[in-house]
């Protein structure tokens, strides 16, 4: 089969897929970096924007790149944040971060970042990662990726977690968080693909 027909269907496919990756809806996760915190007594060292209980403290320091937030506390620590899924019409929604292991604790507590697509006719529906000293290792810096189908959801909502069982008030971080409606594949590079495995397939 000629090397050219071979090259032109391999470029535009990739090209029809870059096209349709760089079409991803940026959602408002506000202060997904933690660089802002929030000002009075009530938010003093909790990051603007974020909400949580009496049962959690968030500090902006030690992050991943230049501050991020530490969430802990006795018991279960959290901090969310809430957003519209209105518009929107890219069916998944996709979450990217940083996470830090729990910091000074036992195997027991664990830390876990939940994704999820609130209302609708589907009910509310989440996925999640969870973490703990044993399963990541203390002191190190890991990446998370978490998707979920938007449906007819909406609202999105990201929800960090802290699970403290080891009575010793230890800590989670996380950092760098992105919030993106993704589209799916294009029908270009669909089609582009579906050549290209045909050429393939006559090559053998």
């Amino acid at each position: 089969m000629n090397k050219t027909i071979l090259t032109t269907a391999l470029t535009i496919s990739l090209a029809a897929l870059c096209q349709s990756a760089s079409a991803a809806t940026v959602l408002p996760l506000l202060n997904g970096d933690f660089q802002n915190t929030g000002t009075g007594k009530a938010n003093l060292n909790r990051p603007a924007n974020w909400t949580g209980t009496n049962l959690y403290r968030a500090d902006n320091s030690y992050g991943y790149n230049s501050r991020g937030v530490l969430v802990r506390g006795t018991g279960d620590a959290y901090i969310y944040q809430r957003g519209t899924l209105t518009g929107i019409t890219e069916p998944t929604i996709n979450l990217k971060g940083w996470a830090w292991a729990v910091i000074n604790s036992g195997p027991a507590d664990v830390g876990t970042v939940t994704l999820k697509a609130l209302g609708g006719a589907a009910g509310d529906r989440e996925t999640s990662f969870t973490f703990s000293g044993s399963t990541i290792g203390n002191d190190n810096w890991t990446a998370f990726d978490l998707s979920i189908e938007k449906g007819d959801a909406t609202q999105w909502e990201v929800h960090l977690n802290y699970d403290e069982k080891s009575n010793n008030y230890a800590a989670v971080r996380f950092d760098e968080l992105t919030l993106q409606a993704v589209p799916e594949p294009s029908s270009a590079a669909l089609l582009g693909l579906g050549g290209l495995s045909l050429i393939l397939r006559r090559r053998k």
